[in-house]
């Protein structure tokens, strides 16, 4: 895993208010859950995880990597996502709903980071 992705999934868990510090399998990490399904998420407190970084705005339709539009999410769910919808053009009714929708969820989770 990149250094930077790992930075970007630390960025996401400071902001995300279902993550906490918790010990997993005798080590600390980040504990939390996927923006989709709610399964629960695991980082390791340098930035490492199985979980995969979600644009709630892909990039193709123009979101970027700001924290507001990242959320962590489990590699099936984000991959039906793309799969999907973000192939779509970003007026397509079904599209809109589904950005909107991880939107709303991502700002209902934000936190601001402690400084």
């Amino acid at each position: 895993m990149s250094r930077a992705r790992e930075q970007l999934v630390l960025q996401v868990v400071a902001t995300d208010s279902t993550f906490h510090r918790a010990t997993v399998r005798g080590a600390e990490a980040w504990v939390g859950k996927c923006l989709h399904c709610n399964r629960k998420l695991v980082v390791a407190l340098d930035g490492a995880t199985a979980a995969t970084i979600e644009h709630c705005v892909p990039r193709n339709h123009g979101g970027t990597d700001e924290p507001k539009n990242l959320a962590l999410a489990c590699e099936p769910c984000n991959r039906q996502k793309g799969f999907r919808h973000d192939h779509r053009p970003a007026a397509h009714p079904r599209t809109r709903e589904v950005i909107d929708a991880l939107v709303q969820r991502r700002l209902e989770r934000w936190k601001e980071p402690e400084a």
